[in-house]
């Protein structure tokens, strides 16, 4: 999954229908999909039938990330003008703002705000999501134009996750599963994004 490994899926696909192999089924996108469901899909909430649907259209397995982690698209959408701030969670709780395990049908970066509750999808700390997150906020960053949702995300959460304390609340609300950091350093994990 680094971005300075990837090589286009139709060659992938290429050498792997010359192996004649069974591994895992009989394509590259079975095999995918299985690796997706067993190392990345719980760690970033990914519906593993969207790795079928967009296979194809993917350029390569960074890429098949991202599309398949693209925000739903909503019409009340707002943006934040540049000069407004978002509070960390330990101000925005203070201020009587209450946090919520977003519904697990719910994609990793649809964050909502209703009715003075704060919806955040699970977010599970693992051994690959740092890596996975600044992969994906460079190749958008590199190759994509608009629609910067991974660094939308990167920005949010560097805002709300500003000290251990933040991480914290989140964890024990059942938001944050953290595997391998300690709280400062999840917190650290997205200023640095």
């Amino acid at each position: 999954m680094l971005l300075e490994n990837q090589l286009p899926i139709f060659i992938l696909d290429d050498l792997f229908t010359l192996a004649k192999t069974d591994v895992l089924g009989n394509s590259l996108s079975q095999l995918a999909k299985f690796f997706f469901k067993c190392h990345i899909c719980k760690d970033v909430l990914i519906d593993e039938n969207l790795i079928d649907s967009y296979f194809s259209k993917a350029k390569h397995f960074v890429d098949l990330l991202r599309i398949c982690l693209r925000p739903p698209k909503r019409d009340d959408t707002k943006r934040l003008d540049d000069s407004e701030v978002v509070p960390n969670v330990t101000k925005l709780h203070q201020a009587g703002v209450k946090f919520k395990l977003a519904p697990t049908t719910m994609n990793l970066l649809d964050i909502r705000f209703n009715k003075g509750t704060l919806e955040i999808p699970k977010l599970t700390i693992g051994n690959m999501t740092e890596q996975l997150l600044r992969n994906l906020h460079i190749f958008k960053g590199l190759h994509c134009d608009h629609a910067n949702y991974m660094n939308d995300y990167g920005v949010i959460l560097n805002c709300l996750l500003n000290t251990s304390k933040d991480v914290e609340l989140l964890i024990h609300i059942g938001v944050i599963d953290n595997r391998i950091l300690d709280s400062e350093g999840v917190s650290n994990t997205f200023s640095a994004t």
